[in-house]
Protein backbone atom coordinates (compact mmCIF):
# COMPACT_ATOMS: atom_id res chain seq x y z
CA UNK A 1 0.00 0.00 0.00
CA UNK A 2 2.64 2.65 1.04
CA UNK A 3 4.75 1.66 -2.41
CA UNK A 4 1.25 2.35 -4.82
CA UNK A 5 0.86 5.68 -2.47
CA UNK A 6 5.10 7.05 -2.75
CA UNK A 7 4.98 5.91 -6.34
CA UNK A 8 1.26 7.43 -7.40
CA UNK A 9 1.67 10.45 -5.25
CA UNK A 10 5.28 11.51 -4.96
CA UNK A 11 6.87 14.27 -8.20
CA UNK A 12 8.77 12.86 -9.52
CA UNK A 13 9.12 14.75 -12.66
CA UNK A 14 9.34 17.73 -10.77
CA UNK A 15 12.93 18.04 -10.65
CA UNK A 16 13.55 21.27 -7.96
CA UNK A 17 15.02 21.98 -5.31
CA UNK A 18 11.34 22.99 -3.69
CA UNK A 19 10.32 19.71 -3.88
CA UNK A 20 13.63 18.15 -2.45
CA UNK A 21 13.14 20.84 0.46
CA UNK A 22 9.46 20.12 1.38
CA UNK A 23 10.54 16.57 1.53
CA UNK A 24 13.32 16.82 3.56
CA UNK A 25 10.51 19.13 5.74
CA UNK A 26 8.14 15.97 5.78
CA UNK A 27 10.93 13.50 6.60
CA UNK A 28 12.26 15.80 9.61
CA UNK A 29 9.03 16.80 10.92
CA UNK A 30 5.35 14.89 10.80
CA UNK A 31 7.35 11.91 8.73
CA UNK A 32 9.83 11.74 11.27
CA UNK A 33 7.78 9.03 13.23
CA UNK A 34 6.44 7.49 10.30
CA UNK A 35 6.17 4.06 9.25
CA UNK A 36 9.77 3.07 8.57
CA UNK A 37 8.43 1.37 4.88
CA UNK A 38 6.77 4.82 4.00
CA UNK A 39 10.26 6.52 5.63
CA UNK A 40 12.03 4.16 2.96
CA UNK A 41 10.43 4.78 0.29
CA UNK A 42 10.08 8.31 0.54
CA UNK A 43 14.03 8.65 1.33
CA UNK A 44 14.53 6.18 -1.75
CA UNK A 45 12.13 8.97 -3.78
CA UNK A 46 14.63 11.71 -2.43
CA UNK A 47 17.70 10.12 -2.95
CA UNK A 48 16.65 9.46 -7.10
CA UNK A 49 15.42 13.45 -6.72
CA UNK A 50 18.80 14.68 -5.65
CA UNK A 51 20.47 12.55 -8.39
CA UNK A 52 18.57 14.01 -10.77
CA UNK A 53 19.39 17.75 -9.33
CA UNK A 54 23.09 16.46 -9.65
CA UNK A 55 22.89 16.16 -13.24
CA UNK A 56 20.67 18.93 -13.90
CA UNK A 57 23.64 21.05 -12.67
CA UNK A 58 26.16 19.69 -15.20
CA UNK A 59 24.09 20.61 -18.23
Amino acid sequence: MASKFVSGLYPIYLTTQEVLDKTNAWLDGAGKDGQAGLRRLVIEAKDSLERSLKVQQKD
